[in-house]
């Protein structure tokens, strides 16, 4: 009776370790889901552009970004016509390499569009 017992064990092990693979969930693959950032706004510190343009289309690449990514913007005044130059940094390996990025972009754009500006350059939203 112990003999058949342990053969009923090993049969039973042996069919576990024997199951298909594409059966048993994939553990990479739910935690690179669940850590996905797409469509989240992150911590959001002030208000974000809509509409159109390339300061509302940087937003929406930063909300579709699935990893680390931050938006920086400042107010600019050109013309008598209220704008803004921002700088998006998306897929970064952490948010403080995502915002110094940003920020430095922006930065970078205040140099090139030597008009007045309104303000620096402060990040508007980070995850």
């Amino acid at each position: 009776m112990t003999k058949k017992l342990f053969a009923g064990l090993i049969i039973a092990a042996t069919a576990v370790v024997a199951m298909p693979l594409t059966s048993m969930p994939n553990f990479d693959t739910a935690q690179a889901q669940q850590a996905s950032l797409a469509g989240k706004k992150g911590k959001v510190r002030r208000r974000l552009p809509n509409g159109q343009g390339a300061c509302p289309d940087a937003v929406r690449e930063y909300v579709a970004a699935s990893g680390h990514s931050a938006y920086a913007s400042t107010p600019s005044n050109d013309w008598g016509a209220e704008g803004y130059i921002c700088s998006v940094a998306v897929n970064r390996k952490s948010t403080k390499e995502a915002e110094a990025l940003a920020l430095r972009g922006c930065q970078n754009g205040t140099k090139k569009w030597k008009y007045a500006y309104g303000g620096k350059c402060t990040i508007h939203a980070s995850k």
